[in-house]
C-alpha cells in the first residue's frame, strides 16, 4: 500500500516510460477535438482531468478510473471557438491529495 505521497504517473510496472501524446484536430468551423492519454496512480484509482486551452482552464472532465494495465485515451471537443483562431491544449491530472501530472502540450491547431 502506498502512503498517498506519490502522484499520477505514466510509468508502467515494467518501468517503461509511456508518455502518450496530446493531439488537437480541427472538428469543423469553431471546433477542435483534443485527444489525450490517461495516467495511473499507486494510491488512487480515480483521477481528475482538467483541460487547459492556451494555458487557461476550460473544463474539468469527469474522474477516470485507471490502473497500470488499463490506460484509455480520452477526448473532448472544444466548441464555440472563433473560426480561424489557433489553439493548443494541455491536461492536468490530479489525485485527491493534490499531486499533479501534466500531459505533453498538444500541437497548435486552427479552429
Amino acid at each position: 500500500m502506498a502512503p498517498n505521497k506519490q502522484g499520477p504517473t505514466y510509468t508502467t510496472k515494467t518501468a517503461t516510460q509511456t508518455i502518450p501524446a496530446s493531439t488537437a484536430t480541427s472538428a469543423g468551423a469553431g471546433k477542435i477535438t483534443v485527444s489525450f492519454g490517461t495516467a495511473w496512480d499507486y494510491d488512487n484509482e480515480s483521477l481528475t482531468y482538467d483541460l487547459f486551452r492556451d494555458n487557461v482552464t476550460i473544463i474539468s472532465l469527469p474522474q477516470v478510473k485507471t490502473n497500470f494495465w488499463t490506460l484509455p485515451r480520452k477526448s473532448f471537443t472544444d466548441a464555440g471557438l472563433t473560426p480561424g483562431t489557433s489553439h493548443s491544449y494541455q491536461v492536468r491530472i490530479k489525485d485527491p491529495f493534490g499531486n499533479t501530472l501534466w500531459s505533453p502540450k498538444s500541437n497548435s491547431v486552427t479552429a
